[in-house]
Order: C-alpha cells, then structure tokens, then sequence
C-alpha cells in the first residue's frame, strides 16, 4: 500500500486489500491480464485522438518512431522507419508522404552524407503531439511519483522485459505473421 494511505483503485471489485490488483502477485496470469488491460487502454486513447484528428495508428506511430530517434538525436531515415514500423518501402513513401504534407514531418539531407535522406519532426507537430498526448502524459506521469525511485526502477525492467518478450514473440515463426507451416494441433488444415 502506498505510505500515504490512499487507494490507489477506483474499482475495489478488482484488487485486494492491499491495494493490489486482485491476483497480481505471484500470479502470471494476473499480470497478463493487467498487461492486456493496459495494452488495450493505451489503444483505446490512441484511437480516439487518431479518429479525432484524421490519423492512423500507422501515422501515430512513425511520428513516435522519428520523435524519439529526434531526442536521441539518431539519425532517422526512411529505410530505418520502414524497418522499425515493419512496413514495405512503398508503403513507408506513402506514409512519409502523408505526413509531409500534413506538415508534421520534413525531409532533410543528411549533414554527414548529402545522399541521405533524414526525417525530422516538425514544431507544429510537436505541439499537436503535446496537445494530444499531455494529458496521458500528465496522469502517467501522476502515477510514477508514487513510487519510489527503487520501484520505478524494477517496474522500467519489468516493462523492457515484457517489451523484448513481446519483440521475441512477434518475430517467433509460431508468432502473430502465421509463418506456421502446419497448423497447430487439433486444428484442421484451411486448404
């Protein structure tokens, strides 16, 4: 329980007294599904404002990708876009294209080779961005301040553990692309 005392659940039905999620705790299945319920909120949000403002998740997505690459200053280029949201090089175009025009990404030549095409995020999607996302920003950012410098740690290697688990697994032959070359047993053949 948190030291100040106050829950931290708005629906008592699903935790225990502890302020746990109900059968979190040394329960996998009750963090899977705490996983699943976070996984689909945070799609949830992300549909919302992309309906709201005539943006994919795709579109979402690669500006979150450039972004990124931006504050850690790599250099993002089409190619490394394409790879990092699994997309063709025609399609990858297409989005790059998309997002120019919209005003939310440019194109730039690369300082170190002026063959290179880099992306860059522009100012005002940076404040639409702010705008969208500062309130989850601000509610997330709520939550981590009631824990303590040690338990943010365990929970960031907790999620970067998940992340490459999930990473694995989508890139597992048994993953979510259906490489299987058979079906799986008990399952017929949809030949």
């Amino acid at each position: 329980m948190i030291a100040t005392g106050l829950s931290l659940w708005e629906n008592d039905e699903e935790h225990d007294m502890e302020g746990s999620p109900a059968g979190a705790a040394g329960d996998p299945h009750g963090l899977a599904g705490l996983l699943r319920r976070h996984a689909v909120e945070t799609e949830r949000y992300v549909a919302t404002i992309g309906a709201g403002h005539d943006m994919h998740r795709t579109d979402l997505n690669a500006l979150a990708v450039v972004m990124d690459a931006d504050r850690t200053r790599e250099p993002m280029t089409p190619g490394r876009l394409s790879a990092a949201l699994h997309l063709s090089p025609p399609a990858t175009s297409a989005l790059i294209d998309r997002l120019e025009q919209a005003g939310h990404l440019r194109r730039t030549r690369s300082a170190a080779d002026r063959r290179q095409v880099d992306l860059r995020i522009t100012d005002s999607a940076l404040a639409i961005g702010a705008a969208l996302f500062g309130p989850l920003a601000d509610h997330v950012r709520a939550v981590i301040a009631r824990y303590s410098e040690p338990q943010q740690a365990l929970i960031a290697r907790f999620l970067q553990d998940v992340s490459t688990a999930i990473t694995a697994a989508t890139d597992d032959d048994r993953g979510p692309s259906g490489r299987r070359s058979e079906p799986p047993p008990g399952h017929a053949s949809r030949r």
